[in-house]
C-alpha cells in the first residue's frame, strides 16, 4: 500500500459532509500547507471536528472529507491514521 493510498476506507457520507463544512468554515482549502503537517493526526483532527459539529465523526470519514477538500494525505505506518498538509492555525 502506498503512503497516500486511501482505498478501503469505510466512511459515512453525512460525516464526510460535516468534515467538508468544518474545513470550509476554517478556510482549510485556502490555507493548506505545501508540506505534510506531522503535528496532528487524523484521529486528533476528528475530535476537533466532532466538537465543532456536536456529533460523532469516524476517522475514515474525516480522512475522506479532508482529501475531498484537496488536502494531501500521508498514512502513518502501522496505524489507520493519516497526516495532512493542514495548517496549524486551524486546530490551535
Amino acid at each position: 500500500m502506498k503512503h497516500d493510498d486511501v482505498s478501503g476506507l469505510e466512511y459515512n457520507p453525512h460525516e464526510v459532509e460535516l468534515v467538508r463544512r468544518w474545513a470550509v468554515a476554517h478556510h482549510v482549502p485556502i490555507l493548506k500547507r505545501k508540506t505534510i503537517n506531522k503535528r496532528i493526526t487524523s484521529y486528533g483532527l476528528k475530535h476537533i471536528v466532532e466538537k465543532w459539529a456536536g456529533e460523532y465523526i469516524g476517522n475514515d470519514s474525516l480522512i475522506r472529507g479532508l482529501i475531498s477538500c484537496g488536502l494531501k494525505a500521508e498514512r502513518i505506518p502501522g496505524t489507520p491514521n493519516f497526516f495532512f498538509n493542514i495548517p496549524s492555525e486551524v486546530y490551535k
